[in-house]
């Protein structure tokens, strides 16, 4: 078509308008007489959209925890525990798999490190006053936990490394607390 001329505010969705203006081969053709209803622009999204949306974001944040360095994923956890509640996930069971024993002790291991890394990474967190929130006061619980010194020397393997008070478990506990930290927060 040449000539278009639409009267929006008499449409009741957006669609018509969009079929309309398809329709027309150019704009110099294209008459409009009266524009949209500001409610017909600015509507609600529908609970499919908003749900969608808090899942891009949880899984935004969640990459930056995986992937991000140690400021970034001590953010987006901080994020992510003051934005979602555990009643939040069971929305989002479809997009989790089956989750096998390995897997949910791997994310709680996974959890407590990053917490102990927040902690690290600032040590201010302990001043502030208790929140109501049930997430925070578990975070600041966790963050209060006691930090595992690790040494300068222990950074060179050519050195021989004397044994921390505790004996050979203290070290195996330490090892394998520096293999999870380069494995997961890189």
């Amino acid at each position: 078509m040449d000539a278009v001329t639409m009267d929006l505010e008499s449409t009741t969705g957006t669609e018509s308008p969009y079929v309309m203006l398809s329709r027309a081969t150019s704009l110099a053709g294209v008459y409009i007489l009266r524009p949209f209803k500001q409610k017909v622009i600015q509507r609600r999204p529908s609970q499919d959209v908003r749900e969608e949306f808090r899942r891009m974001d949880m899984l935004y944040h969640q990459t930056i925890m995986r992937h991000g360095t140690v400021a970034e994923a001590a953010e987006a956890q901080r994020y992510l525990l003051d934005s979602f509640s555990a009643q939040a996930l069971p929305d989002l069971d479809e997009t989790v798999e089956e989750s096998k024993g390995d897997d949910a002790r791997q994310l709680r291991h996974m959890q407590r490190m990053n917490s102990r890394l927040i902690a690290e990474a600032s040590p201010q967190r302990d001043q502030l006053p208790p929140s109501t929130s049930p997430n925070t006061r578990r975070r600041t619980r966790i963050v209060r936990l006691p930090m595992m010194e690790v040494d300068s020397d222990s950074a060179s393997p050519s050195k021989k490394r004397a044994l921390p008070e505790g004996g050979p478990e203290s070290v195996a506990k330490r090892r394998h607390r520096e293999r999870i930290k380069r494995r997961y927060f890189r």
